[in-house]
């Protein structure tokens, strides 16, 4: 990704959370990272390009991690340990990226978004698939595709929600072991 389209993203998401969508402006984000008008709407088309490119950098970063966790991951527990694991450490180490994502991702999936659709399809299928081999070898509970994700890590992010509000001090990483033993006893056969 080219050093123009990664400060633009940077600065649109800081704006994105400090003023929300509606109040920010393309200007608002040149004025802010020193990139032509011209440049963003090339790089995005409209504000509306440049929130699902700041959704989708950050989930394709989360993703990043997360693949490279679960690559090693043996059996489905081991697995389950790792998506715990590196979902509660990205979300620590990256909190306006993850303040982005819980605050914004419903809003680009209500209106429609294409590009998320695409990314969701082309970064999660393969995670899918790995799962649908656990539940046919009998190592990870069959649940309905829908119930999944909430089971594997509703607790995780509805603490990272409040972490991220504020309402808490202690950030999702210090408490890894009971995000996964709560994942994996809703998910264990």
């Amino acid at each position: 990704m080219s050093d123009t389209r990664n400060t633009a993203i940077a600065a649109a998401r800081a704006l994105f959370l400090k003023r929300g969508i509606e109040a920010t402006r393309i200007e608002d984000v040149r004025d802010s990272c020193g990139v032509s008008t011209g440049s963003l709407y090339h790089h995005f088309g409209s504000k509306h390009g440049l929130l699902e490119a700041v959704i989708i950098d950050a989930l394709a970063d989360h993703k990043r991690h997360l693949i490279a966790a679960i690559e090693p991951a043996a059996s489905a527990q081991l697995a389950v340990q790792a998506i715990i694991a590196s979902t509660a450490i990205w979300i620590t180490n990256n909190p306006d990226c993850a303040r982005a994502i819980f605050r914004f991702r419903g809003a680009l999936e209500s209106a429609g978004s294409t590009a998320l659709k695409a990314h969701n399809r082309s970064e999660l299928l393969p995670l899918i698939k790995r799962a649908q081999v656990w539940v046919d070898k009998g190592e990870l509970r069959s649940v309905p595709f829908a119930l999944l994700m909430p089971l594997l890590l509703g607790p995780l992010h509805e603490y990272a929600r409040s972490w991220l509000a504020g309402r808490t001090d202690q950030a999702p990483d210090q408490h890894i072991a009971v995000f996964v033993a709560a994942a994996w006893s809703a998910l264990r056969p």
